[in-house]
């Protein structure tokens, strides 16, 4: 799943999660600088996350200028996820 937030101080954050297999959600928020290359940066993000078995791959990101935070979740509730992630990003 990919969100498109945009806080009230105009800053914009996507917020990628996914879901594994018998683990925890994978949860990646990366603050948005340049909205033309967004999409082109969720591709790259996606197909590392794939090509490393569901691990973010922070050398990666950072090679690729992504300003980030990662999150890792147990199995708790949605609302524990969603003030985890409101914690991050304000």
């Amino acid at each position: 799943m990919i969100a498109e937030v945009r806080l009230f101080s105009g800053k914009e954050v996507s917020v990628i999660e996914i879901e594994r297999e018998e683990k925890a959600i994978s949860t990646l928020l990366y603050f948005v600088a340049n909205h033309e290359n967004k999409l082109h940066k969720h591709r790259l993000m996606i197909k590392g996350l794939i090509n490393t078995n569901g691990v973010w791959d922070k050398l990666r990101l950072e090679f690729n200028s992504i300003n980030y935070l990662t999150l890792r979740h147990g199995k708790r509730d949605y609302k524990h996820r969603a003030n985890v992630i409101l914690k991050k990003i304000v």
